[in-house]
């Protein structure tokens, strides 16, 4: 399992769900999808999460009860909340699967020469003058593919990669008191994740001929299938 998906809001954004855009996309989406899918993945073992973190998360600091809220938000600091929190959820992860043949690891790619911060304004003005110098999709892809088809990958377990090999992230990230926070955190702005998980399991558990759950999150919809356990991360 690879999640991939990510962006970075030029403005404070709320999305449908009211989580700040960048946070609600970048991090909220894979680890409400990774928890929805646990229990397949376990069966499936050996199996992997992956999740795409960013070197940019080094300098960020998390404050559990603020972290999608307007005041002191940059565009910057929210991206890199979004990536620290990526890789304290991995690191979580990794310990809490010990044992079931379910590894997590994130990573950085690097800066890749694709649409993502073709965002409008300035920002987009600054990356299209960044582009050049970036490297190919293609090649940003590189680590992904590597830790999803390397023999083993237990080496790796709960590790950050950059370039395929593993690297130290910024000391927060480090911090295995806060990535537990995180995973518990109720009812705080932007990580009432148990609702929305709620509301997944009320149309899972629904007739067949219904609809398949979805889940809003920003502008990027998921469609996990059937939910098959109740069994929560942030449990």
């Amino acid at each position: 399992m690879v999640n991939n998906a990510g962006l970075i809001s030029p403005h404070y954004r709320l999305s449908e769900d009211g989580f700040e855009l960048t946070f609600a996309v970048n991090h909220l989406a894979p680890f409400l999808l990774t928890n929805l899918l646990l229990d397949r993945l376990k069966a499936s073992a050996p199996a992997r999460v992956i999740t795409v973190a960013s070197r940019a998360h080094r300098g960020s600091r998390i404050d559990l009860a603020t972290i999608t809220g307007s005041r002191g938000w940059s565009m910057g600091q929210s991206y890199g909340r979004s990536k620290l929190c990526n890789i304290l959820f991995t690191r979580e992860l990794a310990r809490r699967l010990e044992g079931t043949g379910v590894t997590a690891t994130c990573l950085h790619p690097g800066g890749v020469a694709t649409g993502f911060g073709q965002r409008g304004g300035l920002v987009e003005l600054g990356w299209r003058l960044a582009k050049p110098f970036m490297i190919s999709a293609e090649k940003g892809a590189e680590s992904t593919l590597f830790l999803a088809t390397i023999a083993d990958a237990t080496p790796f377990n709960g590790g950050y990669v950059v370039g395929k090999v593993l690297e130290r992230p910024g000391p927060a990230a480090l911090d295995d008191s806060l990535a537990r926070r995180l995973l518990r955190a109720r009812g705080s702005s932007g990580l009432k994740v148990k609702a929305a998980t709620r509301t997944v399991e009320r149309v899972g558990h629904a007739p067949e001929q219904a609809a398949k759950p979805t889940v809003r999150l920003g502008h990027y919809v998921t469609h996990p299938g059937r939910h098959e356990s109740s069994r929560r991360l942030n449990g």
